[in-house]
């Protein structure tokens, strides 16, 4: 298991992969669980499962 501080980069880097690849809603939203968190920093956001990070970036 990765430490915490690694796996947050870890995924960061997926992310942006799946992003410039077109935004790839479903592969993005597959980084998370079920019932998955996505905060949005300096919007006050947050996503509050893995089916609204998928409608997120589907847009």
């Amino acid at each position: 298991m990765l430490e915490p501080e690694k796996d947050r980069f870890s995924l960061t880097i997926e992310r942006l992969k799946y992003c410039d690849a077109g935004c790839d809603s479903e592969a993005i939203a597959g980084l998370f669980t079920a019932d998955g968190r996505w905060v949005v920093d300096g919007e006050g956001a947050s996503l509050n499962s893995r089916e609204e990070i998928r409608k997120h970036f589907a847009r």
